[in-house]
Parts: C-alpha cells; structure tokens; sequence
C-alpha cells in the first residue's frame, strides 16, 4: 500500500493553498513519480477531498483531543486512515491501520492507532452518526452556495447531493463517425478495463480514466466525453447548422462530437489561448474529423463575423455540476468567484449576441446549476436588447431523444442527475436572432 507518502503530500499541498487545481497538482506530481500506482493514490486524495466535512465530523465524534492541537502531518493521515475504513474499505481494516502507524510521526501512532481501531470496529455506529446529520454542509462537504442554487433546479436537495457526492465513471467516445462500440469495448476488455455501452449517446463507460488515457487511449483514438457535454453538442447539431462555430473550443472534444454528429457542416474551432488551443491538436488528428478549423481569436474583436448558422458558447464557468470527478469545488464555490464568472459570461453572451448575424442559433452553455451563471445571465443578456431581437428556443425534442431528465427555466434547460446516462449537470438555452 504504496499511497501514504504521496497521499499525504499531496493533500498537504492542497490544505496550504486551496485556490491551486487539484488534479493538476495529482498530475504533476505522479508523472515525477512513474513508480506509484497512479489510480490508488488519486482515488485516495480525491476521496479525502470529497468527503472532508464529513470525516472531520466523524473525527471530531472520536477523537478526546482537539484536531486543531494536532499537527497537520497526523490530521492528514487521521482523515486517510477514516477513508480508507469506513468509505473505501478497500484494504483490510487492520492493514490500513497498521500502515499508517508504521509511517506517522512517533508522537503521533499511539493517537492514531487507538482511534483507528475504535472507528474501524463501529462501522454501524458510524452509520447512524452520518444517518442523524441533519446539516448537508456537515453531511456532503459542500458549502452553502451550492445547496442555495440547488434548490432552484429541484424539490430533492439531498438526492442531487448524493448524486453529487459519488465517484464519478468516465465516457469514451471513438474518434469515427460511426463507431463500432462493441469491437471498441473489446479492445478495452483485452486490456482488462471492464466497460459498458450507453448505447443511446454512442460511448463506452469505463470506472478508471488514468489508466485508459495511459494505456489505450493514444493507440486507438479514444477521447473522454461525459454525456452532459455530449448533450451540449446534440443539441446544436439539432439545428442542422452548415457553418458552425465553437467559440470557447478547447479543449475541443464538443467540436469532434459535433463534427461527427454534422459530417457536412463547417467547423471553426476557436479559443482566446492558443495554449489551451494547442491542446486540441493530437485529439483532433486523431479524431477522423476533417470538417474543423482551429483558429485562436478574441471572440469580442473576431476575424469572422455574420457567416455562421450556429454558435455554440461553452463559457467558463464554477464547474458546479462537475463535483463528481472535480470534488475539491466543493468548498471553492463562493459569491466572489461566482460573481467573476457571471461578469465574464455575460460579457461574451453580449458580444457574440451583437456581432452575429440574423437568423443565427446562439447555444449558450455552462457546466453549471449556479443561477447567476445560468438564468440570470440570460435574463441580464436578453434585457440588454430590444425585446424582438431574439427568441428562446426549446432544445426539449433533442434531450428527450436520448433519453436525458431535465428542469425547464425561464430561458433554457438544467440537465438533471441521471444514474443510467450519468451526465455532469449542465444549463443550455438556444437563442435565435431575428
């Protein structure tokens, strides 16, 4: 069990400085370290992170001592060592708890090794902790933010949280126009990655994404997709659109989507950071895709105007409804940046919305339930205009084609958790300009 060392680290790392990107820091930091099992120690920072309310809750329940009086070091591997017990369970209970004494402090194995015991043997005490939490800050880790613009997609707050609090799978999508999943799932199988096909939406679903991108995905032309994104680009090849541009593109898999879903349609593929374009680039010459044009440009001062049927806006956003695979924006979710996203949005929605021409279909989506990057956008946007500029199109007969569960807002659709499509939560609206 070769993850404490990095585990700890790494979650060290993380508690100092919040604002960083958690699975960059993973990244880097295992690509320095080729030798550790990639899938276990991200499994166990993730999980840590994920459930961190929860499990000082349960520390707290244990402990005579007061988590602030102890180092971070020891804190660190007390929230491990409650993961790995009681959440994973994945090691035997006495190995865990003999690795993590073995590797603590000195000062700190007689705390550790009484506490774990105790909390590693009530397992049905722990159930009925959690079970009377009545605060679902406390419960799911998450902060107050989110649970208040939840409530304005759905009347069961704590069912989305659930949903919200699970460990993610991963879609694949074949880079054809016409993929053969079952030949696909059996090159994955051959590799020992156990699979499913979601039939409806074209893709295989996998458990483990690191071990898939490392080992396959190069090889076969393979890219990752969830079905919430696949939505956003079902829904502007619903317009049947011959000149389309994705104007927030990278890094790119909505564009080779569309671009097999619109075989004869014109693609341009464009982002204000060539960078992030870059990144484009080896998905897209694998992508059998030959209908897309990258191009970096400012989409306020764009060399292209008045030309396109569609637009597809995939705007920064919180990444909300990502906390499944993204868990360290639980607690990251505030007014302040959500008050920086909703400025920016609005600013792109307005300029791309002055500068299109009539007649064009205007898809505006955001990863995200955060009314003040949703409706309210919208509603702010629409406002700025005279009245009969533009109209709202219902993107309904799409979503309901591939089977998605969505909420109708004023001006476009939440997508809402579904175990079987097992989408991230997503807002579209599709705009037309008269």
């Amino acid at each position: 069990m070769n993850i404490l060392k990095p585990s700890t680290h790494i979650l060290s790392h993380f508690f100092e400085n919040r604002d960083v990107n958690l699975k960059l820091m993973i990244s880097r930091y295992l690509n320095n370290h080729p030798e550790l099992n990639r899938n276990e120690v991200t499994r166990v920072v993730y999980g840590v992170t994920r459930k961190e309310t929860l499990i000082e809750y349960i520390a707290k329940n244990y402990s005579n001592r007061k988590l602030s009086d102890t180092d971070e070091q020891t804190r660190i591997l007390l929230y491990i060592g409650i993961y790995l017990t009681y959440f994973s369970r994945s090691y035997p209970d006495y190995a865990i708890v003999n690795e993590i004494v073995n590797f603590a402090p000195k000062r700190s194995r007689g705390f550790l090794n009484a506490l774990l015991r105790k909390i590693s043997s009530e397992h049905e005490k722990i159930d009925n902790i959690i079970k009377s939490i009545k605060d679902p800050r406390i419960k799911y880790s998450v902060s107050e933010e989110i649970i208040s613009n939840l409530k304005h997609i759905t009347s069961d707050v704590m069912e989305t949280l659930e949903y919200l609090d699970s460990e993610p799978v991963f879609q694949v999508r074949v880079n054809k126009r016409d993929p053969d999943l079952i030949k696909a799932g059996k090159i994955l199988e051959k590799k020992n990655i156990p699979c499913k096909i979601v039939k409806k939406i074209g893709s295989l679903e996998i458990e483990n994404a690191g071990q898939m991108v490392r080992e396959i995905l190069p090889g076969y032309g393979f890219y990752f997709q969830n079905s919430g994104s696949f939505a956003v680009s079902a829904v502007v090849s619903s317009f049947k659109g011959k000149k389309i541009l994705d104007c927030c593109a990278a890094p790119g898999t909505k564009s080779i989507t569309l671009a097999h879903l619109c075989p004869d349609a014109d693609i341009i593929a464009s982002d204000i950071n060539p960078n992030r374009l870059k990144l484009f680039i080896p998905i897209l010459n694998n992508s059998g895709a030959d209908n897309i044009e990258l191009i970096a440009g400012d989409i306020n001062a764009p060399p292209f105007q008045n030309i396109f049927d569609t637009i597809l806006i995939d705007a920064p956003c919180t990444s909300s409804g990502t906390l499944r695979k993204n868990p360290d924006l639980k607690n990251k979710i505030n007014k302040k940046n959500i008050k920086v996203n909703s400025s920016r949005q609005i600013e792109i929605l307005k300029s791309i919305m002055s500068w299109a021409g009539k007649g064009t279909i205007i898809i505006y989506s955001v990863c995200s339930f955060i009314k003040d990057e949703t409706e309210n956008v919208l509603n702010n946007v629409i406002h700025h205009f005279n009245e009969d500029e533009f109209e709202i199109i219902e993107p309904e007969n799409i979503l309901n084609q591939y089977g998605f569960k969505f909420k109708k807002g004023e001006f476009g659709i939440f997508l809402l958790p579904d175990h079987k499509l097992n989408n991230d939560l997503f807002y579209i609206s599709a705009i037309k300009k008269r």
